[in-house]
């Protein structure tokens, strides 16, 4: 499980879908790479899809009981 944040004063310039998207294509070449969001973090939302991950809607995290948005990260959208 990894979790991030962006100062306030950051936000806005790509800094999280840069980097958000450059570990999921590191990642993803030894396994799928999944991301779960509160339905309400709009920002997660947008930074997971510019990040190249698909959005597949409301899903329950398996091994640690969470509900939330489910987006897997897409490797043929990113070139």
């Amino acid at each position: 499980m990894l979790q991030s944040h962006v100062n306030f004063e950051f936000c806005g310039r790509g800094i999280a879908s840069e980097a958000t998207k450059a570990l999921a294509l590191s990642l993803s070449k030894h396994q799928e790479v999944q991301a779960y969001f509160y339905p309400e973090n709009r920002a997660a939302h947008k930074v997971a899809i510019n990040s190249s991950f698909d959005c597949r809607g409301l899903s329950m995290h398996k091994n640690f009981g969470f509900e939330g948005i489910l987006f897997i990260y897409n490797y043929h959208t990113t070139f």
